[in-house]
């Protein structure tokens, strides 16, 4: 959109949200919901996987006059077994994305800027934005974008806090990122509905450098919000948009969807056939007179001459069957980097080490390490950058501080071998202790003081002088 345009109609709402509208392609598609939700699975739609119409012998035992049963149309159902690949896929990798952490590399220069790093970390833990990140690592990967949007919340006349909120098409909102002609944001749509006067009414906020601007939709039309108390455009002092888009063209099961679908298929008619022959059936040859009781033991069946009487069983299920289920699985895992860390296959490795459970790992971490040096890191480096910009624009300690550079690092997921480092560092250092007896002590976590079990543990072992 033309920077100019925006900025000419943002009061003038009949012309400006048409032309959003129009040039927004949003990266979501609704029937991801359909394949993140097992119960919305294909193979549960009773289209695509139909119930079969059955003939069976009339249950009040009537006879046609050449002696055969009366039969009946009926319905039996057929499995569905749909599988949650889908879930199990976004959990885990999102797991490798960002359960290692963020470490932030900075350098202030005066008191400035080394106050606002400080306020950038109180900030961060106060939101508590490493349970923020794994929200939004889980919606990049299902539902292709997200939003967090920053605002300030007054706790008292002198007093107010920097908040985030994250946003997702799950939750019902419309996330429109308005871009100029260079692919610069140059503002950011949010739309919702809200109910009024017993009405649903389309909200859309527009959030640009310095204002917000709130409009809704009355009968058809696009206006600005008004109202009591409403202030409308809202002022922004954060000297940048408060708003980070995260955006990728899919979801991440997208190229293996169809192996799924074929997974689910497969599993659910090898259901259907363990149906049938799954338990023993009784063949009679000749007449059976009659039978036994159910549970009578010493059980006799009275059988007339040349009559015989045995089981027919399904030995061996298909191997063909087998094998493609386990490729399918395989190539699910393969396809989209994740790994298959189920008990069965992770029991037969016994006692990994913690290097060579990271090359076990190495294809998750590229995968995780892709997705830092990309949509999810450069999201993280906006959120950083506009924390900076917000912290020297509204603390007068601060101010100036705008040019403080934090670079944030990503760390990876990975086993924390104790052992294994330990003995790495003591060979490093000449088999030289590695802590104080003290130090060993708060590690364990035993104790609330250190102290005062360290002074019990070296009375204990004191070498006492014998009473003469």
């Amino acid at each position: 959109m033309d920077a100019q345009f925006l900025t000419e109609n943002l009061l003038n709402p009949v012309e400006l949200i048409p032309a959003i509208k129009k040039e927004h392609n949003s990266t979501f598609d609704k029937k991801l919901f359909d394949e993140y939700n097992p119960q919305k699975h294909k193979v549960n739609n009773k289209t695509y996987r139909k119930d079969k119409n059955i003939l069976i012998p009339d249950p009040s035992g009537a006879i046609r006059e050449d002696g055969t049963p009366v039969m009946i149309p009926t319905i039996e159902k057929v499995n569905r077994i749909a599988i949650p690949m889908q879930k199990l896929i976004t959990i885990r990798s999102t797991a490798f994305l960002t359960s290692g952490g963020v470490s932030f590399k900075s350098k202030p220069e005066g008191t400035a800027q080394e106050k606002a790093l400080e306020r950038f970390k109180e900030i961060w833990k106060k939101n508590k934005c490493y349970y923020k990140n794994s929200e939004i690592g889980k919606a990049i990967y299902s539902e292709t974008e997200c939003a967090e949007i920053w605002y300030t919340r007054k706790i008292s006349d002198k007093e107010f806090e920097i908040k985030c909120n994250i946003y997702k098409p799950s939750d019902g909102y419309d996330l429109i990122p308005i871009f100029d002609n260079n692919r610069d944001m140059i503002a950011f749509g949010l739309g919702y509905k809200t109910e009024k006067n017993q009405e649903k009414i389309e909200n859309l906020d527009v959030y640009t450098r310095d204002k917000l601007f709130k409009y809704e939709a009355v009968n058809g039309n696009w206006v600005l919000a008004s109202g009591d108390g409403v202030v409308n455009p809202v002022p922004l002092m954060y000297g940048k948009i408060p708003v980070v888009y995260y955006s990728t063209k899919e979801a991440i099961w997208t190229d293996v969807q169809p192996i799924i679908e074929r997974l689910e298929n497969l599993i659910s008619n090898f259901g259907d056939t363990n149906d049938y022959n799954g338990s023993p059936i009784l063949a009679a040859l000749g007449e059976i007179k009659g039978f036994s009781s159910k549970g009578e033991s010493g059980k006799v069946v009275e059988l007339s001459e040349n009559a015989d009487l045995k089981y027919v069983s399904w030995d061996h299920a298909p191997e063909s069957i087998k094998l493609e289920a386990a490729k399918l699985e395989d190539y699910i895992y393969t396809c989209t980097q994740t790994p298959n860390i189920s008990f069965e296959q992770m029991k037969g490795l016994g006692a990994v080490s913690g290097v060579a459970f990271e090359r076990i790992m190495i294809d998750a971490h590229l995968k995780a390490k892709d997705m830092q040096n990309g949509v999810y890191g450069e999201g993280i480096q906006r959120r950083c950058n506009f924390l900076v910009s917000a912290v020297s624009e509204l603390y007068p300690d601060c101010k100036g501080a705008q040019d403080l550079d934090i670079t944030p690092e990503f760390e990876l997921f990975k086993i924390d071998d104790r052992v294994e480092k330990v003995d790495m560092l003591m060979k490093a250092n000449g088999n030289k202790p590695l802590m104080s007896q003290k130090d060993s002590i708060g590690e364990f976590g035993a104790t609330d003081d250190v102290d005062k079990t360290y002074e019990e543990i070296k009375a204990e072992t004191e070498i006492k002088e014998p009473i003469k």
